[in-house]
Order: structure tokens, then sequence, then C-alpha cells
């Protein structure tokens, strides 16, 4: 045993000289509840991964590049129905090679998070049960977008007849069009027509198709006419951002009376996921926001405003990353001048769709042969 230890010391010594640090895996923890399994793998540093699902018997294979697991990491057997078991296997490279054996083939994604709270990185197993029966391994990544107001509730208006819902629809629909023509990902509007629809319903609309992310569109209007440009939030548990943020919150909460986003009770008596599940969504809400943002700036479309926090409903879904894009100021004539025509609402959905592949491309699962 000495002997091995020494070996595995001289062997993280020759790759750290030669420029490859081996990570560390430092513990496995599982959170098991009616929707899915989930595997957290926690890392000393940033991994690089590829995940491999055979299928006789089903399995997903995490096999992490230049990586090493601790003593106490061991095998966890799991009285469940799906994972029934979660293996460790030391293959060369160094490599660690985590295996989930599994009674049936399930959809599932994989994604890491940065480090938070004291918390360093981790590698995030999702897998899916359905009530529908058995989902493919790889589906569609799927994106629910949210055009704000409509029916009785127009949203910001002029004098001159511009309808916040209208425009937003408007928008919404190009988004789609251009999301739909990519390979890969299924596109969901919450309303299609202009027609009222409360805020319970767009978060729970977004729960029923198991959306991977959600994202609610919108015009600003202020009380001072030179406020422009676009803006973008992300739900916030504690306060906004600033004053602005709080009362636009506020303002755009009155359409619905119903304050608290459908939740999955059985998740509140897990020692960690609830929590987990929590603050990940919110970070990841976080890394949409700001794709989405960077994209409206590398065009130039519109003077940019930040990403900010407030407390949305309709951004209160405790597992899906959502933002909340302000694509101007309609009580801005600058603005709203824009705003009218149909070349700059298509320039702001390419730039709405690029900021989605772009979060797509970095943060969304891995699923690789």
């Amino acid at each position: 045993m000495r002997r091995l230890i020494r070996l595995s010391l001289i062997l993280q010594i020759v790759l750290c000289g030669a420029g490859h640090a081996v990570l560390n895996v430092e513990q496995i923890r599982t959170g098991v509840t009616e929707g899915r399994v989930r595997v957290v793998i926690d890392l000393s540093e940033a991994p690089k991964y590829r995940i491999w699902t055979p299928d006789d018997p089903h399995r997903i294979a995490i096999n992490i590049a230049n990586s090493v697991f601790n003593n106490n990491v061991k095998p966890i057997a799991l009285d469940d129905d799906l994972v029934q078991r979660i293996r460790l296997n030391s293959l060369s490279g160094p490599k660690a090679q985590i295996v989930l054996d599994l009674s049936r083939e399930a959809r599932f994604e994989v994604f890491t998070l940065p480090p938070e709270g004291g918390k360093g990185y981790r590698l995030v197993c999702d897998v899916y049960r359905s009530g529908k029966g058995t989902l493919p391994v790889g589906r569609p990544w799927i994106v629910v977008l949210d055009p704000g107001h409509g029916g009785q509730d127009p949203g910001a208006t002029t004098r001159e007849g511009d309808r916040e819902s209208e425009i937003v629809l408007d928008v919404a629909k190009r988004v789609k069009s251009l999301l739909d023509a990519k390979s890969g990902i299924k596109t969901y509007l919450t309303r299609d027509k202009n027609h009222a629809m409360g805020l319970r319903s767009r978060i729970q609309k977004a729960q029923d198709v198991e959306a991977d992310v959600f994202i609610s569109i919108h015009v600003n209007a202020a009380k001072a006419r030179q406020a422009h440009g676009v803006e973008v939030f992300f739900l916030s548990l504690k306060g906004a951002t600033d004053e602005a943020s709080r009362e636009l919150a506020l303002l755009e909460n009155q359409a619905d009376y119903e304050i608290d986003a459908p939740i999955d009770e059985s998740v509140r008596d897990l020692p960690f996921s609830f929590d987990l599940i929590q603050s990940d969504t919110i970070l990841r809400s976080s890394l949409l926001a700001e794709s989405l943002l960077k994209s409206v700036e590398a065009e130039g479309l519109a003077a940019s405003r930040g990403v900010k926090q407030a407390r949305f409903v309709v951004l209160k879904s405790y597992h899906i990353p959502s933002a909340l894009v302000e694509l101007g100021f309609i009580s801005n004539s600058s603005d709203c001048h824009r705003l009218r025509q149909p070349s700059h609402r298509q320039l702001l959905a390419k730039t709405l769709f690029d900021g989605i592949i772009g979060y797509h491309e970095k943060y969304a699962p891995q699923r690789v042969d």
C-alpha cells in the first residue's frame, strides 16, 4: 500500500511538472427525488470530461481527464429503480471514471459548476425519470420563450398605439424561427397570440415541457424619458440590484396575484438537494443573462444597462435557468423608433439567438460518444 501511495505521489509530481496538474475527485454525493437522481462530483479543479453511454446494459460513464480518486471516495449502492449503483474505475492517463448503472435507458444531463459560496468545482449528473415512458438519451435541448403581457394587459404603451405585448410577441416569434432552424434544439412559446396568461402559468409551461432554459422578453418604460438601452435580469432571492430594478419587478409582478412558482415539494426533505438545485439554478441563470447581454453588446444594437437581479415572479423556477430581457425603453423616443422597425426587431432576435446559442455551446450538458 505504501508503495502504491508513493507511486501515486510521484505520478502527480511528474504530471504537474509537465504542466498537467492532476485533478482530485474529492467526494461523490447523491440525491434521489420522484423526478430524478442527482449525482454531484466534488472536484479540486475545473474538469475536462467525456461521456460514454453503453446500452447493453444501460450505463452513463463519465471519464474525467488527468484525475484520480481521493482515498475516501467509494462506490455507492442506491436503493433506486433507475440508478442502481455508482461504480468507480481508475484508468490510465490517469483518468477517473464514474459509471452510473441504469435499469433502463433514461434522459440525462451533465454540467459543471464553478466555485461558489465556499464550494469548489462540481460536476453534476441529473438522470431523469418520466411519467410518459422512457425518453431517449440525447433528446433535444429545449428553449421556452416567454413574450411578456398579452390580452387585456398590453404592458408598456405609447400615445401612438405602440404596445409592449405586440412588440415582444413579434420578437419572440422571430427568435423561435431562428432556433427552429438549428439542429438539436426545440423551442416553445408560452403564448403565440395576443391573449392573457398568468405568470404562474408561464413557469408551469416551461416545467411541463422540461425546458433547459426560459427567457422572458419585455420592453421597458420609465418616467425619465432619457432612460434607454437593454438590460437583462436574473432572479434575486434577497433583493433587487437597485431601486429601479425593484420598482420594475413590482410593476411586472402586478400582472398576476400568484407570486409563488410551482415547486416539487419532494426535494425539500433532502439534506442538500433543494439548496443545491436552487443555488445552482441561480448561478446558471446568471450565466444565461450574461451570455444574452454579451451578444447585444457585441452587435452594438443598443446601450447596455448591464445584468441585474430582481425578484421577478416569472423567473422563480427552482430548477430551470431563467432570464428576463428588456429590449429597450418604449418611453424613449429613439428606442421606441427602433423598436417599431421590423428590421431592428429581426436584429434583436438574432442577438438573442446568438446569446442562447452561446450559452448552449459553453454551458449546456455535453453528450459525447
